[in-house]
């Protein structure tokens, strides 16, 4: 899952409300994907690079 948008700096380029909003689904898409397929963890990752 990814924003629409480009972003580099996840608690620079997001106002609080728009970062809480992701997260927000992010959870709702975690849960809805633990009752289909049951995991002992599921891990949520940030992963990105810096542009040159």
């Amino acid at each position: 899952m990814a924003p629409r948008q480009h972003h580099e700096q996840a608690t620079r380029d997001f106002s609080l409300e728009e970062y809480l909003a992701l997260q927000h689904v992010i959870y709702h898409v975690s849960e809805a994907l633990r009752q289909v397929a049951p995991t002992e963890r599921l891990s949520i990752l940030s992963l990105g690079s810096q542009l040159c």
